[in-house]
């Protein structure tokens, strides 16, 4: 943890200690209601039917905060491609049944600052 006064000024200091240091930094607000990662098949269509079907048929990992940064930081740096995403953030929503039509990986989308690791 680091202390540095308010939300934006703390987290700014976050991330310049952690880039002095050569390590991932990581930021969470502490009103999350769930670590939860589902993998299973992406929906055919943008249907929200078949949306929430996929999303009830994945697998339901329960996870911890830690277990889910590592797991983030794994998933963007073994990500295809020569420039690696250097942002992962989670899925802002209680139901995450869209999730189901895109990709896990992106590199044009905006993330919350509810839980996100920087590499």
């Amino acid at each position: 943890a680091v202390v540095g006064g308010k939300l934006t000024p703390a987290r700014n200091k976050a991330l310049c200690d952690a880039r002095r240091m050569g390590k991932a930094c990581v930021q969470l607000s502490d009103d999350i209601s769930a670590w939860e990662y589902r993998h299973g098949q992406m929906a055919e269509s943008r249907d929200d039917d078949e949306l929430n079907a996929a999303w009830k048929a994945a697998k339901r990992f329960i996870l911890s905060p830690v277990t889910a940064a590592r797991f983030m930081l794994a998933k963007m740096r073994a990500a295809p491609g020569d420039q690696k995403p250097q942002l992962g953030g989670v899925y802002m929503l209680r139901s995450c049944a869209r999730t189901f039509a895109s990709d896990e990986i992106s590199r044009k989308h905006f993330c919350l600052g509810d839980f996100f690791v920087v590499d």
